[in-house]
């Protein structure tokens, strides 16, 4: 009888804290829900960086980091788009001329976020310095484009004179004329280098804009 009672004694003393364990289960597991719902917790099967450092979601950091390099992307394309199109370039020449400050701002922001730009987000996901850095620089490229292209549209060529405004758009047909593979060759040389003529003292061409034309020019005269 003496047994029983110590049984009983200590399943009044078990039992409780056994309802304390399961109490305490049910409310990590409840919390865990709500802090995966909210994004606070990446799930195991998430992307690169659903690894969490601590204090950082890393999954969250890496999409972020994926957006901006997205960004860099498309306003290298932009620029990219007056660099390929030489009739648009000789629309807004302002884009290209490295005497006003936007234009330099916008150049100096843009080599700024180039030599940050990681290969990769995961490289940057254990260096949160480094991620931050990427990002300002990425932002102040982005607004300095914006902010280039935008004068660069409101002043097109008139800053030029009237004999200038003429000169360039005889460059621009000229150039057209540069850049047609239908063109014969030595037409082609001979319109790229009467442009040349137009443009000295007023417009300098990017070098990719120059190498792309030369190149295509170079490459008819080969053949």
């Amino acid at each position: 009888m003496g047994l029983i009672f110590r049984l009983a004694e200590l399943l009044i003393v078990i039992l409780p804290l056994a309802g304390v364990v399961v109490a305490a289960v049910k409310a990590f597991a409840a919390n865990r829900q709500r802090n995966e719902a909210s994004g606070e917790v990446a799930p195991g099967d998430a992307d690169p960086g659903s690894r969490l450092a601590p204090g950082t979601n890393q999954a969250a950091q890496w999409r972020l980091l994926r957006r901006v390099i997205e960004e860099h992307t498309r306003t290298d394309t932009r620029w990219l788009d007056y660099e390929l199109d030489v009739a648009k370039l000789l629309d807004f020449p302002v884009m290209t001329d490295m005497r006003d400050p936007l234009t330099v701002e916008f150049h100096k922001a843009k080599l700024r976020a180039d030599l940050l730009r990681p290969v990769k987000a995961e490289d940057l996901l254990d260096d949160p310095e480094a991620a931050a850095r990427y990002r300002a620089a990425v932002e102040d490229y982005v607004t300095a484009f914006d902010i280039a292209e935008a004068e660069a549209k409101r002043r097109r060529r008139n800053d030029f004179s009237r004999a200038d405004q003429q000169r360039i758009a005889r460059a621009q047909s000229l150039l057209r004329v540069a850049s047609d593979p239908a063109a014969a060759p030595q037409e082609r040389q001979n319109a790229y280098e009467r442009a040349g003529r137009e443009l000295d003292g007023l417009i300098v061409l990017p070098s990719a804009t120059q190498g792309g034309i030369e190149r295509g020019i170079s490459g008819e005269l080969e053949g």
